[in-house]
């Protein structure tokens, strides 16, 4: 039996219209789920909500079987360790190199020797081709790619146990970021962790995704499996698979 990670009750966001039909959801270790709709600022909201940084309107979230609003500070704390988010406005620390960055989270939360969390990080960013000569340089001296794949590896060495990606690779090299993000849903599943995407790239979402949610303004249409999405008739589905986004 698959154990559920995320939970989804009545959920509404409080940022969206009172008329939005409220979510239910479940999703289990191993699975990746993809957060498609008609406004990318409208699918940020339930990303948001979902992953606990955004207030909810109605309903709640439950993350391994406790609400998550109802968390006081020390399991908050804890959570947000086993809960990982990315967005397009993620960034590195400055001040420390790309190497340091990747591995210094997981240190301070003492997630395994310094040694061994340094050579998995090695062993990680070589697996994504990342240039070792650009391991003791400060991000501003990387290239997007480097920096791109240092903020998922520094994810991937925590072990989440939920990943949430909100629009993280819209404006990235399409063949470049299709590549990171199946690096990382290989971890996704090996690890039995789940993955939360909201993703604009429909070739892949068909591919690799198991499940897929559209939002529409006021309604919510489910893909279970996701490549269900290439046989429904609404114009506005098949509309977002000749890959038209509306922002």
């Amino acid at each position: 039996m698959t154990e559920v990670l995320l939970q989804a009750v009545n959920l509404r966001p409080e940022a969206l219209s009172v008329d939005q039909q409220a979510l239910q959801l479940s999703v289990g270790a191993g699975q990746v789920l993809t957060l498609l709709g008609e406004s990318a600022q409208q699918v940020s909201s339930w990303v948001g909500c979902l992953a606990g940084l955004e207030d909810t309107a109605q309903g709640e979230v439950l993350f391994e079987g406790c609400a998550v609003n109802a968390l006081d500070k020390p399991d908050w704390q804890s959570m947000r360790t086993r809960m990982a988010f990315l967005d397009r406005n993620s960034r590195l620390l400055s001040v420390q190199t790309l190497l340091n960055n990747v591995v210094l989270p997981a240190t301070y939360h003492r997630l395994g020797e310094a040694g061994d969390l340094l050579e998995r990080a090695h062993i990680m960013l070589k697996a994504l081709d990342v240039d070792a000569a650009l391991f003791d340089r400060l991000p501003a001296y990387v290239d997007q790619y480097a920096y791109t794949a240092a903020l998922m590896v520094r994810v991937l060495l925590m072990k989440p146990r939920v990943i949430f990606l909100d629009d993280f690779l819209r404006l990235y090299n399409r063949s470049a970021g299709n590549a990171l993000l199946s690096y990382m849903l290989n971890h996704v599943r090996d690890q039995q962790m789940a993955a939360i995407i909201h993703n604009h790239d429909v070739g892949q979402l068909l591919t690799q995704h198991n499940r897929a949610i559209y939002f529409g303004y006021q309604d919510i249409v489910c893909f279970d499996p996701a490549s269900d999405m290439r046989s429904n008739g609404e114009e506005r589905i098949q509309r977002m698979l000749g890959n038209v986004y509306l922002s």
